[in-house]
């Protein structure tokens, strides 16, 4: 089984050889025995309601995804800069993975963003490789998680990646992406006539739609003097819904959407300070990430634009392809076994 995962700020990708797909919020929080469960339908898919358990003499219980954002008290993202070791990540690859791979032994693809790749990769990879052989029961059912391989490959060169095996890309010319996630905002250059990345060109840039979220939340604070819960803006910007807060009904989408013209004149602002002399040579700029849409019209100011279809899972889709293509060569090296 192979599996490319991509454990964003924001969302938890994964999509796996055999064409099925996780998506759910990068959220955890401490799991408890649910007695009132199924009482009333919530409208909820069982498939984002991942209560997660890892047995042992200590043993670790989770609510990930949809289920820690409306259960968890303490629910949260797993946000700090530092992911060279798998801890803070760990019940979020567990969750999509053992959603996936129905206890076959799995070839995995996953990565980080462009500016830590290379630092925080080769630790996050020993890591990811000492959790095979972990057993978890997810929403009740027993899976063993085991890796066969783990394949580190960067966030953004993944989606670029995963274009251009698939023949979205025109074998000449200068080609941009620019993939806008929840926390960062990766930017790189691909020579397509010379197959390769221009990497004086690539950079990660400190923002991204998470910025929108912040931005709606500190509105409210100044209007009431206090903060809401982060999650609970982001779920109704997610769902596109008013936010009731301290006796208060807001326009969290009608806010959302002026903050975000912030965010895209921010992202067109770096871009065309890193790419200046490459800018009238561009053939096309590609949009991937959640955060897409959400610049397109600013970014084309500088270039033509295209958003990569199904852009929220740009990266796991080419780190999927990774896996298939390394998985094919390996086995050609070795005669076909």
């Amino acid at each position: 089984m192979i599996i490319g995962l991509d454990v964003g700020y924001g969302y938890t990708k994964a999509a796996a050889e055999s064409g099925e797909r996780v998506l759910f919020p990068s959220v955890v929080g401490t799991g408890f025995e649910r007695r009132m469960a199924g009482m009333v339908y919530d409208g909820t898919s069982e498939a984002d309601n991942y209560d997660l358990v890892v047995p042992g003499d200590t043993p670790e219980h989770y609510f990930v995804g949809h289920l820690a954002l409306s259960q968890a008290r303490d629910a949260a993202r797993p946000f700090s800069d530092e992911r060279s070791t798998a801890g803070e990540i760990k019940p979020l690859l567990l969750a999509a993975v053992g959603a996936l791979c129905k206890g076959e032994p799995v070839t995995m693809v996953t990565g980080l963003p462009l500016e830590p790749f290379f630092k925080q990769a080769p630790g996050l990879k020993k890591s990811l490789e000492r959790l095979s052989g972990t057993e978890i029961r997810l929403n009740g059912s027993p899976v063993k998680i085991v890796f066969e391989d783990v394949v580190m490959f960067p966030q953004a060169v993944g989606a670029l990646y995963g274009h251009l095996v698939r023949g979205g890309i025109r074998p000449s010319g200068i080609i941009g992406l620019v993939d806008v996630g929840f926390k960062t905002t990766d930017i790189i250059l691909y020579d397509a006539g010379a197959k390769k990345p221009l990497e004086g060109y690539a950079d990660t840039i400190p923002a991204g739609t998470n910025d929108v979220v912040v931005a709606v939340q500190d509105e409210i604070k100044r209007e009431v003097g206090m903060a809401p819960n982060p999650e609970w803006v982001e779920e109704a910007v997610i769902r596109g819904i008013p936010l009731t807060f301290d006796r208060r009904k807001f326009d969290v989408p009608g806010m959302a959407a002026a903050k975000s013209a912030q965010l895209a004149e921010l992202v067109a602002s770096r871009v065309a300070r890193r790419w200046s002399d490459c800018l009238k040579r561009l053939e096309v700029v590609f949009l991937a990430g959640g955060g897409a849409t959400l610049v397109q019209g600013t970014v084309s100011r500088l270039a033509r634009c295209e958003v990569l279809p199904d852009s929220q899972f740009a990266n796991a889709a080419g780190f999927l392809a990774k896996g298939l293509v390394t998985v094919a060569r390996g086995k050609a090296g070795n005669g076909g076994d």
